[in-house]
């Protein structure tokens, strides 16, 4: 199958349309993954997709499948996807799957994020998916709370070998 993964900005593009068109039209095995933080660098959605909801604007579209969920819920995000990977593969044609996520930092270095108020910036850290998920992965015993620790402590250090490597 096909996977496009935007941000809620990147379905007011030309390209989305155009894809999204064809996908639909041909019935074609495309997934298309939106990861819904509510801006486009530090455009709100609401100014960038008439209503805020993509998935709302397309649910009349012939030949889509529309899941719409919490990003930040670990247990639904893997459900939805698996959903529309086999509806996809079953040949029914494409999907969209959006999942509303928070938006824990700016778009870039110089975003600091002055658009918004402090109530709404303490309301997305406390959706943070990570202690989410670091939740969900012990409670089902996927992961020890050990193994989480030592995922942790190798994925900083994999970042700072990164960095290190690029600054050279």
């Amino acid at each position: 199958i096909g996977v496009a993964l935007g941000g809620d900005a990147s379905t007011s593009s030309s390209g989305f349309w155009a894809a999204l068109n064809n996908a639909t039209t041909r019935m074609l095995p495309m997934l298309f993954y939106i990861e819904d933080n509510g801006y486009g660098i530090s455009v709100p959605t609401e100014a960038q997709t008439p209503g805020g909801d993509i998935a709302k604007n397309l649910a009349s579209f012939k030949n889509l499948f529309i899941l719409d969920g919490d990003g930040s819920d670990p247990r639904q995000t893997a459900t939805y996807l698996a959903q529309a990977i086999q509806h996809i593969r079953e040949g029914h044609g494409p999907a969209l799957v959006r999942l509303k996520v928070p938006r824990l930092s700016g778009h870039s270095g110089q975003d600091t994020q002055t658009y918004k108020s402090d109530i709404q910036i303490a309301s997305e850290r406390s959706r943070d998916p990570l202690p989410r998920l670091q939740e969900f992965v012990i409670s089902e015993h996927l992961m020890t709370k050990e193994d989480w620790a030592a995922a942790v402590v190798k994925a900083r250090k994999d970042v700072a070998d990164a960095l290190g490597k690029a600054r050279l």
